[in-house]
């Protein structure tokens, strides 16, 4: 950057690169690596496992086209076709069906009918591949994108971090048109690089607003567990300055931070002088260890807005 004032008429020779603001997926794979833990191994067991039965499926498929003749292949199409037009009108049916349970708000009816639905759907999409691999085989699979969550509780961390939180690569794409990528601009796909990276009131609104605000700041994050584990304040706001924009706080910028946020006053943290009472020395342990977690939750509840304004900053949204 260049910190003189520029003088009219005479020639600015800047020959760095201007500043550009990081696409939709730069900016959503760096706000979750700062607190989404081991954000590289995200995709879990039974996904690899739906990836693989799917490639395994259409190889066998794809092979068996191969192997037909013309005039076997166009009989096929022409059958199946004939069954995909009598599914439809079986869908119209039931689309006829729906509209009226949802007129008279019947939802339990509403809700089967809508699972004959989407069944009805799948056979439609998969009549002629089905004909063509025999009725032994399973062809749902291949026109999948997401393999089915597997029925069991949720663990811990799943429920603090939910599935959705990988990196933009991870996503398909593109995502659904309410999602933080397609809301900065990722690409609908609809033409060729339609991406964009210009700024909107919306964005604005998003990052001040959505629910990453508490994700950033849980104790459990990545950022939120180290800035917990260091024992004073000033570590704790150069640990979030690293965590953000990748670089320590300045001097003004320290400064500037210990006179904004109300911190409670330091001397909490003082041990008491103990007085060889096993007792009361036990109890004026525990007090203090009390007064001292309470003196950091109002530490931690102050620095979050911290993190948040960091996150929000173009230094942490744009790069060179």
């Amino acid at each position: 950057a260049y910190d003189k004032e520029i003088e009219p008429g005479k020639p600015y020779y800047f020959p760095a690169p201007t500043l550009t603001r990081m696409s939709a997926e730069q900016l959503w794979d760096s706000i979750l690596s700062i607190f989404v833990p081991d954000l590289d191994n995200r995709t879990v067991q039974y996904e690899n496992d739906f990836l693989s039965r799917k490639k395994k499926n259409f190889d066998k498929y794809l092979n068996t086209v191969q192997n037909l003749s013309t005039e076997e292949l166009l009989n096929l199409v022409l059958e199946g076709q004939e069954i995909t037009l009598s599914i439809q009108q079986e869908i119209n049916e039931l689309s006829a069906k729906i509209k009226e349970a949802s007129r008279e708000d019947n939802r339990k009816g509403l809700g089967e009918l809508k699972g004959r639905l989407n069944k009805k759907r799948d056979q439609q999409r998969t009549a002629i591949a089905q004909l063509i691999m025999g009725e032994d085989f399973n062809v749902t699979p291949m026109y999948k994108n997401f393999a089915p969550k597997p029925k069991r509780p949720l663990t811990h961390e799943e429920k603090i971090f939910p599935h959705h939180l990988r990196r933009a690569s991870e996503h398909i794409s593109p995502t659904g048109a309410d999602h933080f990528l397609r809301e900065f601009g990722q690409s609908d796909r609809n033409l060729i690089e339609n991406g964009r990276r210009d700024a909107s009131v919306p964005q604005a609104l998003n990052l001040l607003n959505n629910n990453m605000r508490n994700r950033l700041s849980d104790k459990n994050s990545v950022l939120g567990k180290k800035v917990m584990s260091l024992q004073t304040v000033e570590a704790k706001i150069q640990a979030i300055y690293l965590g953000t924009l990748q670089r320590p706080p300045t001097n003004e910028e320290l400064s500037l931070c210990k006179q904004t946020f109300e911190f409670p006053d330091p001397a909490v943290l003082q041990k008491p002088n103990l007085q060889n009472n096993t007792k009361k020395d036990a109890k004026m342990l525990k007090d203090w260890e009390k007064r001292k977690q309470h003196y950091y939750n109002k530490v931690h509840d102050e620095l979050r807005h911290l993190a948040w304004a960091l996150l929000n900053t173009r230094e942490f949204s744009f790069i060179q």
